[in-house]
Formats: C-alpha cells, structure tokens, sequence
C-alpha cells in the first residue's frame, strides 16, 4: 500500500489518499466530480451522484466507487485564505484510482479515447517505475502562538470549568513553518505511512493546497448494519503509559468522550457494547485512553447520519458540545478541516470516517501542523503544552523538522506582532493557483467508472 500514493500522485495534480491499517490502501489522481457543500447538501449531491453513476468493466475489481474528502470543523471554519478550495465540505470521485492489484479510470460525460490513453501511458510507467522525488528543502523559519497566550487560554479554560460553566474544552494550537523551497507532499506521505502504520493516513489536494495526516481516532465506519466507533481522549508519552491507566485527570478527561459517543448513537442503533474500563493505545510517539465501541444500527441509518451524530465528539470540542464550540469559535484561529471528519462513503451507505488529527496544510514553501488537547478541572498550561508537543511530533517529523530545528526556529526577524486574538504573524502573499492539469476533468454530466 505504501507504494501507491507514492506511485500515483504526480508533483500537482488534484490528488486523494486513504490508507487505513484494517484495509489495503486507495490512492487518487485528477478530477471526475466534486461534491462541495456541509454535510447536509452532501448526503443529497452524494445520493444523486450515485443513481447516475454508470459501470463499464468488471464490477469486481477493486472496491466499489468511493466518494473521499471531508468537512471543515464547523461552519465558520475555512474562512482564511489558506483553506480555499476546501470549504465546507468537498468530496472527490478521481479521474484515476488505484489500490493493491487494481486501476480505474472515472470521467465525467464523454471522454476522449486519445486523451485517455496517452493519461494511461502516463499512470502505467508511474506505477511500474516510480517517480525520483526533489530533494527535501530546508526549515528556514517557524511561527508560534506564544507560550504566554498559550497558558492564559488554559487558564481561562478551567477557571470556566470551576465555575460550572462546561466540564470540558479542547483548545487547539498551531505551527506555521516556512522552508527554503517548495516541498514535495508525497515525500511527507510516505514517511507517515512508514512511520505510522497503525494510524490512518489521509490527503487531500485541491489546486495546489495539500490537507494531509496520520491520524489514531476513528470516527465512524458503518459496513451494513454494524457500526463501529470509540473514545480517544487521555494522552501521555510512552514511559508514562502505566501511570495513564490511573491517572485521575486522564480518565477525567476520558469518561464523558465514551459516554456521549453512546448518548449520540444511542437513538441510532438496535444495541451497543463498550467495555466499562478503556485500555491504552500504543503509538509511536505518545499512548492514549481508549474506549472501543460496536453495536448494530436500524435499517434506515447510513455514514453520514452517524457523522452527523457524533461530531464534535468531546475529544476534540468539548461538553457541553455547545458550550465548547463557542469558546473554541471566539478564542481559537480557525480549525479548518483539523480535526474534523475525513473519509468516504458509497453508494450503499458503508463509509469510514476518521478524526483528522496529527495533520497538516502544505503549500509550495509554507506548513502548517496542528495539535491540541482536552482541558479539565486540574489542567497545568505547562503538561498541555508538553502534550501538544509530542501530538505535533508525527506531522513535524514528516516534513523533516529534527528536535534541533524544533528548538532552535524562529519567527523571521520582519515578522509583526500579531493581533489580538490572532495566532500568525505577518501575512506573505498567497501564492497564484498552478494551472489546471490534463488530469483534471469536466465536474459536468454524469459520471463513468471503467
């Protein structure tokens, strides 16, 4: 699975990745249809696209069709410029799709034969040779919210909690990183699918702008009417795994994740079982609280009705939900698509969602990695920190950021003071859009998958 994504995403093309450990790897290049919109002018536009879906070819070669993409964390989420092309929700059919021992081509209306097969020529010798990537530019700067602001809104965060006011908030945090020339994604991709493999690994690009991460939690995933999920929340490094199962803060933290993932899909199933004691979830860089949780759905249930239903789980916002996404809408730059729901879903209404955490926005020269963490009665700023230091660890380590660079980066010497409740610094110009590629199809008509 390592090789496909490695194989089949060229240097600029709209591009898709879904490598989960429980499944063989899909990887995606060009465009055949887009769906945009929230979650709920998804579930009609995915409906629709669908019904018009047309099969030539062996029906069972691969998996069947898949819409990937995702959603933004809420609403207000992807107003600032680096998060255009994204928006509220986006969902991609590729022009071409590979997996273990398959390839597919998808267009959108009539395609042309020639076209076609001068694209195939192309993918063939991408798959059989591989591609020799540039090398890797160097971190020239790194922008931080300061340490400071970082501990006041922790502060904040449990004063709020001890006056009653929620019994939970995630606070979030970023790094914004500059590097001396443009980086190659797909080298980001397969160093987080070697060094993560327990972890699913996601990406999307769109107009030259790459969302990508390995991420621990699962959301969702529906296979007819068995529904799986868990609670993710609780987290330490590795040397402090046996002190975590009893950690009274940990399990504070955790307890009310696992109980409204069962409030939420209580209304939804038939039955659902949950351990009464969560165990812990080894990873490379850090061990984490987990609760999983399985159970049967009614009929009329699918993908996105359980997407609907649980996020934002109280691992990444909070509880009250409404409470938390308040604070997080007034005192956090926008999330954009962290932390927010990634996947795909078919015409049946199977589908597997993740929790877009450990990731990161790519383009050209800049990066930016996200990471954050839940704040209880008896949170310290100082181990939140530490927290969000080993959760941005997988995310730096892809791009080449060693633990020196980590230390020793600093914003760059022109860079203003930012604003009041703003985490950046000065503001470059966006980069210009790169030009529509011949991978890039019509998202007129209806769509055609061989």
């Amino acid at each position: 699975p390592a090789a496909v994504p490695r194989a089949l995403w060229d240097e600029a093309s709209d591009a898709l990745l879904w490598a989960a450990p429980d499944a063989p790897a899909q990887a995606g290049l060009g465009t055949a249809l887009v769906l945009a919109g929230d979650l709920h002018a998804m579930r009609a536009a995915a409906r629709d696209a669908f019904a018009r879906l047309a099969h030539r070819g062996a029906a069972d070669l691969g998996p069947a069709p898949r819409l990937i993409g995702g959603f933004a964390f809420d609403r207000d989420a992807t107003r600032e410029p680096i998060w255009a092309g994204f928006g509220a929700g986006t969902f991609v059919l590729p022009r071409w799709s590979a997996g273990e021992g398959w390839l597919r081509f998808a267009a959108s209306g009539p395609a042309e034969l020639g076209v076609v097969l001068r694209e195939l020529d192309v993918v063939l010798d991408r798959l059989a040779h591989g591609a020799t990537l540039p090398p890797a530019p160097s971190l020239v700067a790194r922008e931080e919210e300061p340490r400071g602001r970082w501990a006041q809104r922790v502060e904040d965060i449990v004063r709020a909690i001890e006056a009653g006011a929620a019994t939970k908030i995630v606070a979030a945090r970023r790094s914004e990183l500059h590097f001396d020339g443009d980086f190659d994604v797909r080298r980001v991709l397969d160093r987080l699918l070697a060094g993560f493999p327990g972890c699913t690994a996601f990406a999307l690009r769109r107009a030259g702008t790459v969302f990508f991460g390995a991420t621990p939690e699962r959301l969702v995933r529906r296979s007819g009417q068995r529904v799986f999920t868990e609670a993710l929340a609780g987290t330490a490094s590795p040397d402090e795994a046996d002190a975590l199962r009893s950690s009274a803060k940990d399990l504070a933290e955790h307890a009310p994740v696992a109980e409204a993932i069962a409030q939420a899909l209580a209304p939804l199933t038939e039955s659902l079982r949950m351990p009464d004691v969560p165990v812990v979830r080894s990873l490379p860089n850090v061990v984490h609280l987990q609760t999983p949780i399985e159970g049967t759905l009614h009929a009329d249930v699918d993908v996105l009705d359980l997407v609907e239903a649980l996020h934002p789980t109280p691992a990444v916002g909070g509880v009250p939900r409404d409470v938390a996404a308040r604070w997080i809408a007034e005192n956090e730059t926008p999330r954009g698509w962290y932390a927010a729901p990634f996947g795909w879903l078919d015409a049946t209404g199977d589908g597997s969602f993740v929790v877009a955490l450990r990731s990161g926005l790519l383009r050209g020269d800049r990066a930016w990695a996200f990471a954050g963490g839940g704040i209880v009665a008896g949170s310290e700023p100082a181990r939140e920190h530490r927290e969000t230091v080993l959760k941005l660890r997988p995310i730096l380590g892809a791009l080449g950021v060693d633990d020196d660079e980590r230390r020793a980066a600093r914003p760059p010497a022109a860079a203003a003071q930012p604003p009041k409740g703003s985490w950046r610094g000065t503001r470059r110009r966006r980069r210009p859009e790169p030009a529509r590629t011949p991978a890039a199809a019509s998202r007129a008509g209806s769509p055609t998958w061989w």
